[in-house]
């Protein structure tokens, strides 16, 4: 009776690793249509879109991305230099954008799907039906300018207040406005910034270098 029962989980157990694995499969299949195969298939129909997820996950998006032969860009920076106890603590690199991965493919809805089914993908600018195409231009000079350390946290930008309109010039949210939420009156690090997009608005932590009077 108990060898009865340990197969009847067996099976059950296999035909839910068999279900997970027909999903897993379904994925790869969508993610092939957000690959460079297909962009190189199709140039002229790709573009830039930027996925949100998780902070702190941002390289592992990357990484995974990489695997699936899906361009990705996680262009990163020299963080902020600490002290302890009078000593200096090397700053370390970090995402430029945390929370933000750009992606260059061609759009469809099975494309979407794959991208919104990675791990740590809470969701993408504008919408899945209808992402936010960001420039390639703007993203070549943005991997450009942060290998070149124009976005490093000690890096001198224009000093802000609490509610200045602004415009950022750099990076995915190039070309759009925004209001400061979190300024930096000594015109040195990050600051918070409320980007309107799709009649919704976003605070979008960035380097003070993206930004430009309106």
């Amino acid at each position: 009776m108990r060898l009865l029962e340990e197969n009847r989980i067996t099976l059950r157990g296999q035909e839910k690793l068999e279900r997970i694995a027909a999903e897993q499969a379904g994925v790869r299949r969508w993610l092939h249509m957000a690959s460079r195969d297909v962009v190189a298939k199709a140039p002229d129909q790709a573009q830039w879109i930027c996925l949100r997820v998780m902070t702190g996950r941002e390289m592992a998006v990357e990484n995974f991305l990489a695997g699936m032969n899906i361009e990705a860009l996680v262009a990163t920076r020299k963080g902020k230099e600490h002290y302890r106890r009078g000593r200096k603590i090397p700053a370390v690199d970090m995402p430029v954008l945390v929370g933000y991965v750009p992606v260059n493919c061609v759009v469809s809805g099975a494309a979407m799907a794959g991208l919104k089914a990675v791990e740590h993908v809470t969701g993408v600018l504008g919408s899945w039906e209808a992402p936010f195409a960001i420039r390639g231009d703007f993203i070549n000079r943005y991997k450009d300018k942060a290998a070149a350390g124009a976005y490093d946290y000690e890096r001198q930008g224009m000093a802000v207040r609490r509610g200045q309109k602004v415009r950022i010039t750099e990076g995915p949210f190039a070309t759009l406005d925004g209001e400061v939420v979190t300024p930096s009156e000594s015109g040195i690090g990050d600051v918070v910034v409320e980007v309107e997009m799709m009649g919704r608005k976003i605070p979008v932590l960035m380097p003070l270098a993206f930004l430009g009077d309106v």
